[in-house]
């Protein structure tokens, strides 16, 4: 054997020995599902046995933990619920997943990657893994997400918004009151200047103030009002608190708060403390050791004076018109006579009475008709006429 064969001989055994290194043609390639085949990525557990969740992804990472039936923070905020039973939901209607890759030089165009991908993993009480998914950016039809496992190549796409659920950065609880605003029955508002309190029958009745006066209120100031109350939410929150903190806050010894009777006999209650620089307000339930921050136009208008709920004074009753004129009814006995002006006789000065009487022309002769000369019976008939005969006078 010359030197050359053994020199090609050499650097065959290294090309088959990259080849093998490199891309291990040997290994199984990971197979396309069938259309037709079931493929599970997760199994998503009921929230009852839910225990942990954990996000990472986008410069985030966010730990959530269920503790007697309500979900936390790491850092022992109460978290948002809602929020995490969306999550659930979305997994569990997502529905059969559609295979849309196997390449990895896909995961960057559907961001699905390391860096672009948000990381969701969900654990049991039992603390196995349950979820552990890469979600991507959500589809143009805004109804599918692309998602993958992270030792796997398979790009698939499920139903629902999973993502835009997920990139939120903040999941502390900022809803001081749910309440659905049908189950209220009663308010009582206490502020400095003033206490008072309403309440409604039922459902859809009438609000009065009872306290400390009984007046009618105005629904169209009442229900917006309330609406506010019950769909509370707060700009930030504070660490929970202590009994140190609460004094700080004014909230242990403060007259200034809001009540809410409900229809099942419970009452929630919202204790107002003191401001801060921002002119925020510190609030908490009576029922959590939670402490929200208000700013001063919610304080405001949460504790209104109670003329601000009253219904307007009804305007006053124009002046009755003035009653027609009869009109006499027609006839002699009831003719209506014309009203008569009173004629003013002007007085002339003599000096000019003169001058009138002067100026004014003589009245023409009048026309003379010349009798004719009567005759015979007619002429004795007219002198008998002219010539009565002299009556006798009484003896």
């Amino acid at each position: 054997m010359n030197k050359q064969t053994i020199i090609m001989l050499a650097i065959a055994a290294v090309l088959v020995t990259a080849l093998l290194l490199f891309e291990n043609p040997f290994k199984e390639a990971e197979r396309k599902p069938h259309p037709d085949e079931q493929v599970e990525l997760f199994v998503v557990p009921d929230e009852a046995d839910c225990a942990r969740i954990e996000l990472r992804g986008m410069g985030t990472s966010t730990t959530l933990v269920r503790k007697d039936h309500q979900w936390f923070t790491k850092e022992g905020y109460r978290a948002d619920g809602d929020r995490v039973q969306q999550i659930l939901n979305i997994l569990k209607e997502a529905g059969p997943p559609d295979l849309v890759s196997i390449s990895p030089d896909a995961f960057i165009n559907f961001k699905v990657d390391q860096i672009q991908g948000i990381s969701v993993r969900i654990y049991d009480r039992q603390n196995a893994r349950k979820v552990d998914l890469i979600v991507g950016e959500m589809e143009r039809d805004f109804f599918h997400t692309p998602v993958r496992k992270p030792e796997s190549n398979n790009v698939y796409l499920i139903r629902g918004m999973l993502r835009m659920v997920l990139q939120q950065s903040d999941w502390r609880d900022r809803n001081i009151f749910r309440i659905d605003l049908a189950s209220v029955r009663r308010v009582a508002v206490h502020r400095a200047d003033e206490s008072y309190a309403l309440a409604r029958e039922s459902e859809g009745a009438p609000w009065h103030l009872v306290r400390p006066t009984s007046v009618p209120l105005s629904a169209e100031k009442v229900q917006p009002w309330l609406q506010q109350i019950c769909m509370l939410y707060a700009q930030d929150l504070e660490p929970p608190a202590t009994t140190d903190t609460l004094t700080s806050y004014g909230l242990t010894a403060s007259s200034t708060y809001l009540s809410l009777g409900l229809d099942d006999g419970t009452t929630k209650t919202l204790i107002f403390g003191t401001a801060n620089a921002r002119k925020e307000y510190y609030v908490k339930r009576a029922d959590d050791p939670q402490v929200f921050r208000l700013a001063e136009f919610y304080f405001t208008n949460l504790l209104k004076k109670s003329d601000e709920l009253k219904a307007p004074a009804a305007p006053p009753l124009p002046p009755a018109p003035p009653a027609p004129a009869v009109r006499p009814t027609t006839g002699p006995a009831h003719a209506a006579t014309a009203p008569t002006t009173p004629t003013v006789v002007e007085k002339t000065p003599p000096s000019k009475a003169k001058a009138a009487v002067k100026d004014t022309p003589a009245p023409s002769p009048a026309k003379v008709d010349t009798p004719t000369t009567p005759t015979g019976s007619d002429a004795a008939a007219k002198t008998a006429n002219q010539n009565p005969k002299p009556k006798s006078a009484k003896k």
